[in-house]
């Protein structure tokens, strides 16, 4: 490790929603992020942090000055190029939308996991629905709690947050040559590991530099309903996007244990 990376890993990061990769020299820190840095980390005038803003780019900055309105101006000093992911595809996930505690833990994990999309999705068996009202400040929510597992994990790149939709909205997303999978017990279900086998010659034999996408649909407590997989395989079987119905063996699974295992095992496996 070089003196420049020593400096670099004991400064700390800051979230632009400022876009980085401009002309700009300078950037203006909204009122969260400021607060973090002055009264949290008692940051100062002069001192040194990291910017990014989610996108996989990293640059070195000196605090300018504190404004009026909240907000930290600071100089842009020095940039990192930014990382390529080695991973053959996207991951995109989609469990069903259940109560507040469990999404809210499943999106810091999917931010720690190196998911790159998430969305809840709407079910016949989903145990709450969300107003307007909600629906924003839950993706909110959801978009504070990715950045601050990406704080803790390191990571540059932020997960997606999109909002709610229901399973036709959900799967109108998927993009000719991408694959999905639906995680949901049954005898018409396939093994994981030939789900993985099929991922393997599907994904790493795909050569038009073109990075595909992986869509993972989780079901709540109880699973989907028979009408929702019946479905999901019309649409496989009318769509150029594969979709397969995978098992995860005997034990009925809690959705959070499902989607840690599966993406913690896609993460191990793919890189």
């Amino acid at each position: 490790m070089t003196a420049q990376d020593k400096r670099k890993k004991k400064l700390r990061r800051f979230f632009s929603s400022q876009t980085l990769n401009t002309t700009s020299s300078l950037v203006e820190l909204s009122a969260e992020e400021t607060h973090h840095l002055r009264n949290i980390l008692r940051l100062k005038a002069g001192d040194l942090c990291l910017l990014t803003d989610g996108s996989g780019i990293e640059i070195m900055a000196q605090i300018e000055e504190f404004l009026k309105d909240g907000r930290a101006r600071l100089i842009l000093r020095q940039s990192q190029s930014q990382p390529v992911s080695k991973r053959p595809f996207a991951i995109r996930l989609v469990p069903a939308l259940v109560k507040r505690g469990v999404l809210d833990e499943i999106v810091e994990k999917c931010q720690e996991l190196g998911i790159d999309a998430f969305q809840a999705v709407s079910t016949e068996r989903s145990d709450f629905d969300l107003t307007r009202e909600k629906e924003i400040r839950v993706v909110n929510r959801w978009e504070k709690k990715v950045r601050e597992a990406a704080k803790q994990s390191g990571q540059l790149f932020l997960t997606q947050i999109d909002k709610p939709a229901n399973l036709k909205e959900a799967l109108s997303l998927l993009k000719p040559f991408d694959r999905a999978a639906v995680f949901h017990p049954g005898g018409t279900s396939i093994l994981f590991n030939e789900w993985i086998e099929k991922l393997k010659a599907n994904f790493c034999g795909h050569h038009t530099g073109e990075r595909l996408r992986l869509h993972l649909f989780f079901g709540p407590e109880g699973g989907f309903s028979d009408a929702e997989i019946a479905f999901f395989k019309r649409f496989g079987e009318e769509s150029k996007a594969p979709l397969d119905i995978v098992g995860l063996g005997d034990s009925i699974l809690r959705l959070e244990t499902a989607v840690y295992s599966v993406a913690g095992s896609l993460r191990l496996i793919f890189g």
